[in-house]
């Protein structure tokens, strides 16, 4: 699994979860849970009160993934991607 963050300079500007892959060989067995746990968990220690997400919408997306984690669409688009946060 990859994760790429996007650390906040200060606790009002959210921190951005930029990419989270999973090999498709390890995808459905708690790897990306596992690795989205560990950053939620880290800004959540940080002090931060939430943090985003963004996806690019298409058939087999990974919005799927997030919404069941929790995180809501906010009605933003970033470069025609959407946008999701997570309240810690």
């Amino acid at each position: 699994a990859f994760i790429m963050c996007a650390d906040s300079p200060a606790p009002e500007i959210d921190p951005w979860i930029w990419r989270l892959l999973v090999d498709r060989d390890h995808q459905g067995v708690g790897v990306g849970t596992f690795a989205l746990n560990c950053a939620i968990e880290r800004y959540r220690a940080m002090g931060f009160k939430r943090v985003r997400i963004c996806w690019y919408p298409a058939e087999d997306d990974s919005s799927g993934f997030y919404k069941k984690f929790g995180f809501k669409e906010t009605g933003e688009l970033w470069d025609d991607e959407v946008v999701a946060a997570f309240d810690l």
